[in-house]
């Protein structure tokens, strides 16, 4: 819809003002859902042709993107589960017989095959880390690289840099690198907490950019700067394991300079964090 989607043109457009300014590029395909992500993979009117024929249309959307990754020559493609925002809070993992419109095993295989054929680059797939749990693909193995989704509610006695900071080596050490160790690739980090005094409590697996868990706060701080302080003790935390190749922050709006409660921290304190590193 280009009303709501970027064009080819357009996103060929961004690429070459990002390349001209010395920045690099990682394309992310993502599903614009017409309404909200949990009807449409709830719903029960998938008929077996209309299952099949879904299945082919995100196999070429991908290849798509694959295509003009490699034109564009961007750094890299990324991957993502597109049921992800299916998976019931506290689950792990994805029934494949009860959600029949979803990928099996072999069919990824096809796709990753298909991937790898077209673009030269680093395919890059997601690992989910949220605060109700954590989803690890099984075609991980196959990507070059993975992209951490990391949201988790963070255990801390007090707002302060260093003890955030102590939350989130136990995290990456404890939670994150032992579920990744089996892949044996290098991981890069996105983060996404809101701008919220309740920012300490994460986002669900299932909804990884919008669904803030509601909840008193236990913070004195405003949002904008517990957001800063979490980014501050996130990315210190990231710089000191050598497996974390890179550092992003999820949920930047560019487009307007948002003061509300979002992940964006595009104008907020957040980002003289990143700025600074």
């Amino acid at each position: 819809n280009p009303g709501n989607d970027l064009l080819w043109t357009e996103t060929m457009a961004m690429v070459n003002y990002v390349t001209a300014i010395e920045q690099k590029t990682i394309l992310f395909p993502k599903i614009n859902y017409a309404q909200y992500p949990k009807e449409f993979w709830a719903s029960d009117q998938w008929s077996e042709a209309t299952k099949l024929d879904w299945l082919e249309n995100y196999r070429v959307f991908l290849n798509q993107y694959a295509d003009l990754a490699q034109i564009m020559k961007t750094d890299g493609l990324i991957i993502a589960e597109p049921a992800i925002t299916y998976i019931p809070a506290g689950r792990s993992s994805i029934d494949t017989e009860a959600i029949g419109r979803q990928f099996n095993d072999e069919q990824w295989d096809s796709i990753i095959r298909e991937l790898h054929s077209r673009y030269s680059g680093q395919l890059i797939g997601v690992a989910y880390f949220g605060s109700d749990g954590a989803y690890i693909p099984a075609w991980l193995s196959q990507m070059d690289l993975i992209y951490v989704f990391l949201s988790p509610s963070l255990d801390i006695q007090d707002d302060t840099v260093p003890a955030i900071r102590q939350e989130f080596d136990r995290i990456l050490e404890e939670v994150v690198q032992p579920a990744i160790t089996e892949l044996n690739k290098p991981a890069i980090i996105g983060i996404s907490y809101p701008s919220s005094p309740n920012a300490w409590r994460g986002f669900l697996l299932s909804d990884p950019d919008l669904s803030i868990l509601a909840d008193g706060s236990n913070s004195e701080l405003s949002g904008l700067e517990l957001q800063a302080k979490i980014y501050s003790a996130a990315i210190q935390s990231a710089s000191q394991h050598d497996w974390i190749q890179g550092f992003i922050s999820r949920g930047f709006f560019p487009y307007l300079e948002l003061q509300d409660e979002s992940s964006s921290i595009n104008k907020k304190p957040a980002a003289d964090i990143l700025w600074f590193w």
